[in-house]
């Protein structure tokens, strides 16, 4: 179970980055001093919050499971990983910015 979870997550860093790149700065923009924000609170209203959303309950619903049950050494290495790689994306994310 927490193989598929961790595969599906990882689809959903995926699909946040995918989206969110839309709406990175360019860099030969950010270089001439040229600062546009035209379509990206759409971007992140329309598409990478939802994926957040949706992705957030799944993973919260998955730690509420991890921490109610008895020790379960791998389950929580994988989840631990899984929240270092959303981590990670953030970061990519808004050093685009």
């Amino acid at each position: 179970m927490a193989a598929a979870l961790a595969a599906a997550s990882l689809v959903g860093v995926g699909l946040y980055l995918w989206g969110a790149s839309y709406a990175w700065a360019i860099p030969e923009e950010r270089a001439a001093g040229i600062t546009t924000l035209t379509s990206e609170p759409l971007i992140w209203a329309g598409f990478v919050l939802p994926v957040w959303a949706v992705f957030g309950i799944v993973n919260a619903c998955w730690v509420f499971a991890v921490l109610s049950s008895p020790p379960r050494r791998r389950d929580t290495r994988i989840l631990l990983a899984v929240a270092a790689v959303w981590a990670v994306a953030v970061v990519v994310d808004f050093a685009h910015h």
